[in-house]
């Protein structure tokens, strides 16, 4: 399962996703934080068929954990080249223009 919750801002929005187990949790490694923290990441529960919809809808996306990038990369919403890891648990942004 994945936490996912949309942030709506003046003209702008942003869908934060992640892995169910490491909500809360935050990651250190030299000069990068990876903090995911409840207040940004954790909203609905959703399973991979739902996670798939809301990727096909969303237009910004921040993405943790390796289950949800997995799932990103299989589905063509992200590159594997644009996964960033932290400790070992991989994150990246998807912007459309």
């Amino acid at each position: 399962m994945f936490y996912a919750k949309m942030h709506e801002g003046n003209n702008s929005s942003i869908t934060a996703v992640c892995d169910e187990d490491i909500i809360g949790k935050i990651y250190r490694e030299k000069n990068k934080v990876l903090n995911i923290s409840e207040g940004f990441y954790k909203g609905r529960l959703v399973s991979e068929d739902e996670l798939k919809a809301i990727f096909k809808k969303s237009i910004n996306i921040n993405i943790v954990g390796k289950n949800c990038i997995n799932l990103a990369i299989r589905e063509g919403i992200a590159d594997k080249n644009s996964v960033i890891y932290i400790k070992g648990i991989p994150f990246m942004q998807v912007y459309y223009i």
